[in-house]
């Protein structure tokens, strides 16, 4: 037994040390000083043993961002099962569990799915955006303009480019609220992976089409909750900005401000 035991990690060495040597290990520290959610990444890229790390909880919550640029490189099913797995496990309404999930990775499909999905973004997207996004482009050089016309070229990137990611849908029957904990859960799963994701509801403006490309059943009540789009990102994880939570908290009534000092962000 000792032997197995011995052999088994002569081999995980040896595995290791071809990651570094060709140059798949991916040297990016975590802020908490550890590699190995890297390991993941890299092994699961390269065909090689996947082996699972641990991941701190609140640097999954802290850097879970939505990550739209994407090498496409595909996502083993190892992984997506893991992904799958999670998602199934979150808080549903009364335990109903009335939700059912699907992943697309038919390039034929994914290409359609392209299609409707710029078409919404051309009417409904920009439109939404457009006053903000031109506000942006007429003063380029105010930091927050820049955040929003980066955010707007990220989401143009993931329209042009739907047919690269692995999608996941989710569909209910009643309360679709219910099902964005379990996307979440998918997402924070993936991260754990090293695999980037962004949520989106743009799809459910064309729903009826999606559902045609999908084979979705017209007369059984299914509604779609959102989509959320997997790839290896090509970008770097990091802390999201967000707004201070004293700016946007109230305690005990609307507009009282909370009766202690946040200070954040709290991680790392």
């Amino acid at each position: 037994m000792h032997f197995e035991l011995l052999d088994v990690r002569i081999a995980y060495l040896v595995e290791l040390e071809t990651w570094l040597i060709s140059g798949l290990f991916m040297h990016r520290a975590s802020p908490t000083g550890g590699y190995l959610a890297s390991w993941v990444h890299a092994s699961a890229r390269s065909g090689h043993m996947i082996v699972q790390a641990d991941m701190d909880l609140r640097e999954a919550l802290y850097t879970t961002r939505a990550m739209r640029r994407i090498t496409g490189e595909p996502i083993s099913v190892e992984i997506q099962a893991r992904i799958l797995d999670a998602a199934v496990r979150a808080p549903t309404a009364g335990n109903t569990q009335t939700w059912r999930f699907m992943l697309v990775d038919d390039p034929n499909k994914k290409a359609r799915l392209g299609e409707i999905y710029r078409e919404c973004m051309d009417t409904f997207g920009r439109a939404h955006y457009g006053a903000r996004t031109a506000a942006a482009e007429a003063n380029p050089k105010d930091p927050a303009n820049q955040r929003h016309l980066r955010i707007m070229r990220s989401s143009d990137w993931l329209a042009e480019n739907f047919d690269k990611y692995l999608l996941l849908f989710a569909f209910g029957t009643d309360d679709l609220y219910s099902l964005l904990p379990a996307l979440w859960s998918a997402q924070l799963a993936a991260r754990g992976e090293g695999v980037g994701s962004t949520l989106t509801r743009m799809l459910t403006a064309r729903s009826n089409a999606v559902f045609e490309v999908l084979g979705v059943p017209a007369d059984e009540g299914w509604q779609m909750a959102a989509c959320v789009a997997f790839g290896w990102p090509t970008g770097r994880w990091g802390r999201a900005e967000r707004v201070a939570v004293e700016e946007v908290s109230y305690q005990d009534s609307w507009g009282n401000p909370l009766g202690f000092s946040v200070n954040g962000p709290l991680w790392p």
